[in-house]
């Protein structure tokens, strides 16, 4: 038997610092082999414009550079083990600009220690030992001996950026920066470091610290602009420039840390997801702010980045499919390996950047002639894409490779369910019958209830739904599975005393004798109303009592400074800050509104 969990693609509410966020809803996509059960996986709902990225036209506009946005890229020993070595951990860069088809990185922390140049020597960034170590050129060929081989895999190299580097002439010395320079590495200028002042640290890895000249100190960082001669260097120190700079070879011997930059081209990366929260993660914070990628392998970019290359992938059935239902796929070409998926998105037919639904269509399997994805449920009737890839997992901090997509186009169909609504003795409902609901679609139902009866609550007699809030008269529902639905209003005669504005015993404190109001409308169930006329104010607990209550409202009339106010507080609206212990008079009126008459 197929299992499937509905699941609701969510659109966010809100963009913060221009990176858009909202909540992720899991579902779960049944795969299985034919003619048996496959083990059940997990599939994601996305929020796509952060969540996961598919750059676009040498664009990814939901990642924003800004002051707190990194991205993982590579690794580089950087923390100790405690045994006296350090861990080959995942490399974290700050983005510092998103644009022309490139991101432009720079290492969170300096990650190695060297000399600009190892003898002591006129240099300028195009002759020095620093730049040939960095790029594994002159007599750093040594893959064990150079930063960009330690650093990244072949495919990773691939998706560096040929850059053109300008080093202007100290601009306090006029010292000669020598000529311009194309590099995969390097570092930054005065003139970038100055710009970029938020984004220099000085505080070094464990690994870096360790290779700190005894005695000196390790928190100064090389830029690539010459010093106040030409054979000095500037640097960054104790997060200020200095632009007269040390003696090239680290005055006299001493090891300078290195804070590596890059430029990544977009072309080579398929997706940009969000890193430190699992493969792809159920995530309810409002920004992403640390960023994975996962690049094309397969030798299209790179011709040493092949190992995904020979992927495809087809539909063995045909016709349209109803949401809810299989197609059955087969692939061939897949690697195999622990860490080795073939995956599939979902997009619409009109917007194929966009990634609606994620599914790992199985593991560690080189081909297979028959698998069956189940459509999402809730996936509104249309044209749509499925691209299917290999794709090789690393970590949820380290980068993923993926072959090229095989892309089948599928027409989804949406069932329709019948929903009947009833109105049991007592009242009556806006609506009877609502032919056309669909299993995405939130469905709005009222009940009214007749002169001496009060709602009680919705039943939901068959099917699978659920309430927005079942004892609220007016409320909304959605669906949880597939089949006709019949809901019922509930009534009943309501109690001879309406809820008291007071109870009868006035007692000291009002809040406490306001509380017993609500307590008792509470009781008589339904949507309730309590009047009140005592003091101006209200306090935290009264208002979290509202807002924890929305089939309560609250009809407070209050005099203050000679005019007469009557505020009326829907508990569904109400506002609490634990940090505001009153709420007065001006503050109820000007924001839940009423009226407001000179006192006679």
């Amino acid at each position: 038997m197929k299992k499937l969990l509905r699941g609701l693609k969510k659109k966010t509410a809100e963009k913060l610092c221009k990176a858009i966020g909202g909540a992720i809803l899991a579902l779960s996509l049944a795969v299985s082999n034919l003619g048996g059960m496959y083990p059940e996986v997990k599939a994601h709902a996305l929020d796509p414009s952060w969540i996961i990225q598919m750059p676009t036209n040498g664009a990814a506009t939901g990642v924003e550079a800004n002051r707190d946005t990194y991205v993982y890229f590579g690794t580089y020993p950087q923390s100790s083990d405690g045994n006296g070595g350090y861990n080959i951990d995942p490399i974290k860069w700050k983005l510092l600009r998103n644009s022309n088809g490139q991101l432009f990185l720079l290492a969170d922390q300096p990650l190695d220690c060297k000399k600009y140049n190892e003898n002591q020597t006129a240099v300028t960034w195009e002759t020095c030992t620093l730049r040939n170590w960095l790029n594994g050129t002159g007599a750093y060929t040594d893959p064990n001996n150079n930063f960009i081989k330690r650093a990244f895999s072949d495919v990773e190299e691939g998706a560096i950026a040929d850059t053109e580097v300008v080093t202007p002439n100290n601009p306090d010395y006029g010292t000669s920066g020598g000529n311009n320079t194309t590099d995969n590495i390097f570092i930054l200028s005065i003139e970038e470091a100055e710009s970029l002042t938020y984004a220099l640290n000085s505080s070094c890895t464990a690994y870096a610290t360790s290779l700190v000249t005894p005695g000196y100190q390790s928190s100064s960082s090389w830029l690539r602009s010459p010093g106040r001669h030409s054979n000095s260097a500037a640097i960054h120190t104790n997060d200020l420039i200095d632009k007269g700079g040390l003696w090239v070879d680290g005055n006299g011997g001493n090891n300078v840390a290195v804070s590596p930059a890059l430029n990544i081209n977009l072309s080579s990366v398929v997706f940009i997801s969000s890193a430190g929260h699992g493969r792809i993660a159920s995530v309810t914070s409002a920004l992403v702010s640390d960023w994975r990628l996962t690049l094309l392998d397969d030798g299209s970019v790179n011709a040493a980045g092949n190992g995904h290359a020979g992927f495809s992938a087809s539909r063995v059935d045909s016709g349209n499919v109803t949401a809810g239902d299989n197609i059955t796929v087969s692939y061939s070409g897949a690697k195999t390996g622990s860490n080795e998926f073939v995956s599939a998105i979902i997009v619409s037919a009109n917007d194929e950047s966009t990634p609606l639904y994620y599914v790992q269509v199985d593991s560690n399997c080189a081909s297979s002639t028959g698998k069956n994805i189940a459509i999402p449920m809730d996936l509104p009737g249309g044209n749509y894409k499925i691209k299917l890839f290999a794709e090789q997992y690393n970590g949820d901090c380290m980068t993923g490779y993926v072959s090229a997509f095989s892309t089948i186009d599928v027409t989804v169909e949406s069932p329709e369910i019948r929903v009947d609504a009833e109105a049991g003795e007592g009242g009556s409902i806006n609506q009877k019958s609502h032919d056309a609901a669909h299993v995405y679609e939130r469905v709005y139902i009222t009940a009214t209830p007749e002169a001496g009866y009060c709602f009680q609550n919705w039943d939901c007699l068959t099917g699978n739904i659920s309430f927005a809030n079942a004892t609220s008269a007016s409320t909304s529902f959605t669906f949880r599975g597939f089949g006709d639905v019949r809901v019922k209003a509930i009534f009943a005669v309501a109690p001879s005393n309406p809820a008291p504005s007071t109870p009868q015993n006035d007692s000291v404190d009002y809040f406490a004798d306001l509380k017993s109001a609500f307590d008792y409308a509470l009781a008589l169930g339904g949507n309730q109303t309590v009047t009140w006329n005592r003091d101006s104010v209200l306090n935290y607990d009264i208002m979290k009592l509202l807002a924890e209550n929305p089939s309560i409202t609250l009809a407070f009339s209050y005099t203050y400074e000679d005019m007469d106010y009557t505020v009326t507080i829907p508990g569904r609206l109400a506002k609490f800050d634990p940090e505001i212990p009153i709420y007065g008079p001006l503050y109820l009126y000007g924001t839940y509104g009423g009226t407001a008459r000179k006192h006679q």
